[in-house]
């Protein structure tokens, strides 16, 4: 179950990695194979498409969506 929240956390890491820290307190997460900086994640439609907030609404569908 906490596994599934990592991308959320990661999300939220990432949005302070922008908005939060100073120029010279910059971190960022780092893949630990290639020590190259992880890319920003992004909401894909199934077309894999990048959607934006506004892309996007709730609606109540049938469990057979999922």
């Amino acid at each position: 179950m906490g596994r599934g929240l990592f991308p959320v956390i990661i999300a939220l890491r990432q949005w302070g990695e922008d908005n939060l820290y100073q120029p010279d307190e910059h971190e960022m997460l780092i893949d630990t194979q290639t020590g190259e900086p992880v890319t920003c994640l992004e909401l894909r439609s199934k077309e894999n498409q990048v959607l934006e907030w506004r892309d996007t609404n709730v609606r109540k569908v049938s469990p057979d969506l999922k």
